[in-house]
Formats: structure tokens, C-alpha cells, sequence
């Protein structure tokens, strides 16, 4: 489990690449190390564009 000051330095990181987004945040305390891997997939994405739309899901399924 990621310690409550990394969960909000993995926000900082989902933030720059999604923007802010409420919907993300709630799940920020339930943030673990399987949220990481799918960071790394979308620093691997080249279409900034559709990265909210295509990852979005997969973080928050990943939180729960």
C-alpha cells in the first residue's frame, strides 16, 4: 500500500497528464501500487488527446 503523501504525489502525476478531475481524486486514498502500471502505459501513449478518455476508467478500476 502507498504511504498517504505518495497517493497525493501520484495525483500531482495523474493530474498533469488527465487534468484535475473529481472523479479520479475521490478515489486518491485507495491509490496502490497497481495504479503505477497503468501510469506507465499512459506516459507510453503518444495521443495526449485521448489519453483521458482511454485511462480514466482503468485508474479508477484500478483504485477499487
Amino acid at each position: 500500500m502507498l504511504t498517504s503523501s505518495e497517493q497525493g504525489d501520484l495525483y500531482i502525476v495523474i493530474s498533469a497528464f488527465l487534468g484535475d478531475d473529481p472523479s479520479i481524486k475521490q478515489y486518491k486514498d485507495a491509490f496502490s501500487e497497481f495504479i503505477i502500471k497503468v501510469i506507465e502505459k499512459i506516459h507510453s501513449t503518444e495521443c495526449r488527446n485521448t489519453i483521458k478518455s482511454r485511462w480514466k476508467s482503468s485508474i479508477i478500476s484500478s483504485a477499487i
